[in-house]
């Protein structure tokens, strides 16, 4: 399809269809002497995509090695780029300052991987298009593994926790099993930690869903999503109760929904 480029005055009709950003074209000589309100405005190199549909696709991703060290807003400028790398037509918001249409879960902890993260974004491409695309441009670490058509308005309503996997280095089955034991034995539990030099303690047992020692291991389900415990408060706070230096590997596995 022949993607026609627009350069125009806002103050011009409006454009009567969707309207996308072609990322492989620009308009060097806007317009540049129309004002509206005392500000320039235009609508630079932009092209009409007549009757296309546009879906919502919830796509599900990793965040693995090396890319765990990108804080979240390195993460979202990241899939933006790959979007643009990859071509693909996705639908931007109205406004002065158009942005991505992209819908990002909660923030993971810098340093703790997953396997199970996800955005949404309205775009104009089928799931597999989508998907494959993306993925062929990645940075690595970052790979979709799953999207499918979504339409709801709030899509991580239903998110009610997660499940992680922390592997202890030095710490023994039997440190964890007690670890885990005291905790679920509890009707409340106290956790201490500092946070921007300040001290704190909190009660954290009605967020701890289940825990399981497993070898080195501890498979924790907590609180994800409008109630959030981070799993990193449990990796330190059981490092504290071993007396162990903080040698761990934490890594996001699934959500659990209500």
């Amino acid at each position: 399809m022949d993607f026609g480029v627009i350069a125009r005055s806002i103050s011009d009709e409006a454009i009567p269809c969707n309207v996308f950003y072609s990322w492989d074209c620009f308009v060097a000589n806007a317009p540049r002497n129309d004002t509206l309100f005392g500000f320039r405005k235009f609508l630079i190199a932009k092209s009409i995509i007549p009757n296309y549909n546009i879906i919502m696709l919830i796509c599900k991703y990793t965040k693995l090695y090396p890319a765990h060290y990108a804080s979240h807003l390195d993460t979202l400028r990241a899939v933006m780029a790959t979007i643009r790398r990859a071509n693909l037509k996705v639908e931007f918001s109205d406004g002065f300052n158009p942005h991505m249409r992209l819908f990002f879960s909660l923030p993971l902890p810098l340093g703790v991987e997953s396997k199970a993260e996800f955005f949404a974004v309205d775009t104009g491409e089928s799931a597999n298009e989508f998907v494959n695309r993306f993925n062929a441009v990645a940075p690595s670490g970052i790979k979709i593994l799953k999207a499918i058509k979504g339409n709801k308005d709030n899509m991580y309503a239903d998110i009610y926790g997660a499940e992680y996997k922390i592997t202890f280095d030095g710490i023994t089955y039997e440190q964890l099993a007690k670890y885990v034991a005291n905790v679920l034995e509890s009707k409340e539990y106290n956790i201490t930690y500092v946070h921007k030099g300040i001290s704190k303690t909190v009660q954290v047992r009605d967020k701890i869903l289940d825990l399981t020692a497993k070898n080195n291991t501890i498979i924790a389900k907590l609180r994800h999503g409008n109630i959030n415990l981070s799993v990193l408060r449990i990796a330190e706070d059981v490092c504290t109760h071993t007396k162990k230096p903080l040698f761990y590997q934490a890594v996001k596995q699934k959500i659990i929904t209500q």
